[in-house]
Order: C-alpha cells, then structure tokens, then sequence
C-alpha cells in the first residue's frame, strides 16, 4: 500500500497532464509543420527565399515555447523532484529533462546567439533533439504507467 502512494505522488493532476499534452503536441507539430514547409516546401523560382508561412508557423511555436516553459517548469515541482527522491522512472525521466533542456538552449541560441555560419547547424541540432522528444516522452509516459501497473 505504501508503495503504491508513493507513485500516487508522482501522478500528475489530470488538468496538469492534458496541459502538458497539448503543449508537447503544439510544440512538436508546429516544429514539423516548419521542417516541412521549410525543407519541403521551398519556392522553386531558384531564390533562396523562405516558404510565406514560416513566420507564421515560427510565431506560434514560439507562442507554444511561452506555455510549454511555464507547464514544464512547473513539472520541476509537482513531479521530477518527488519522482527522483522515489527512484522512479529516473533514467527516462533525467533523458526528457536533458532533452528539453538542450531544446531551451539551442532555441535561445538560435534566437539571441546564432550567426551566419552557426545558425544552420545550431537549427539542425535543435531539430533533431525535437524530432527526439516526440519518441521519448511516449516512451518515458509509458514506462511510468507500466510501473505503476506494476505496483497495483
């Protein structure tokens, strides 16, 4: 029984969760949406000039960044410190910490830092570890219900 409040304490709040949800889906799709307007969709009259709806799909990842900052930070409290004080979960759970955190970074370089010559590989790199987070929260989601179904 007591084991079993131990994961009651790391489960999220469901307004929590769906919050959490909506803002990694918003984040990722609109970084998909980008890639591929930006990769995939380019004008063919030989310029180098972006597709129209990159500003505009840049604006609302950005607008996504704001709430998913705010909801991921709150995770700090409500969920990471009480999961790592349990052991639970801990090695999926440090990779989508780590994760998102090199997300924040390699957003705010390509925003305030990025030159001519770095701003590619900086936009690659953060486009990767994007692509990433859409197959290890999942997997970091999953894992901690198996265990909690595990315990009951």
């Amino acid at each position: 029984m007591a084991n079993n409040r131990a994961y009651e304490s790391v489960i999220l709040p469901a307004w929590l969760r769906w919050s959490l949800y909506l803002a990694t889906i918003a984040l990722f799709a609109t970084g998909v949406v980008w890639l591929v307007a930006h990769y995939g969709m380019r004008p063919v009259s030989g310029d180098d000039l972006p597709h129209p709806a990159e500003p505009w799909i840049l604006r609302l990842h950005g607008f996504a960044v704001v709430v998913g900052l705010f909801i991921y930070g709150s995770l700090l409290r409500a969920h990471m410190l009480k999961a790592w004080v349990l052991k639970k979960n801990r090695i999926t759970g440090a990779c989508v910490a780590t994760v998102l955190a090199l997300l924040t970074v390699t957003g705010y370089m390509l925003y305030y830092v990025g030159g001519e010559i770095s701003r590619p590989i900086i936009s690659v790199a953060h486009w990767v570890i994007g692509l990433a987070i859409g197959a290890l929260l999942p997997l970091h989601i999953w894992q901690g219900r198996r265990n909690q179904r595990a315990v009951r």
